[in-house]
């Protein structure tokens, strides 16, 4: 047998999604690397950094605040906080948005 290209222990798995137009991911965050291609279309991207979790309600790896334009205040006064380190950009067809773990 050839020896591994890769140490075994050195793998890990990726997610691949696919979506549609008006597609929206709920706010995550994932705790491996990615890269997001736009192939086709144009697809908005609202980033915050990892210290912003206690603003977000993050429960797992996922934000319990389902609409991040909107403010609910009765339901999530913290949100606002996150808003002066909210990212945000359009990515266009062939462009790739490196994606850090966790953000």
């Amino acid at each position: 047998d050839p020896p591994p290209l890769m140490d075994p222990s050195s793998y890990h798995s990726s997610v691949l999604r696919v979506a549609s137009d008006e597609t929206q991911l709920w706010a995550h965050f994932d705790t491996m690397d990615n890269a997001l291609a736009q192939v086709t279309g144009h697809k908005r991207v609202v980033l915050w950094p990892p210290s912003e979790d206690e603003h977000l309600y993050v429960d797992g790896s996922s934000s319990r605040v389902s609409d991040v334009d909107a403010f609910n205040d009765e339901q999530f006064p913290l949100f606002r906080r996150s808003i002066d380190s909210r990212l945000e950009c359009t990515l266009a067809p062939g462009e790739v948005l490196f994606l850090p773990a966790l953000w």
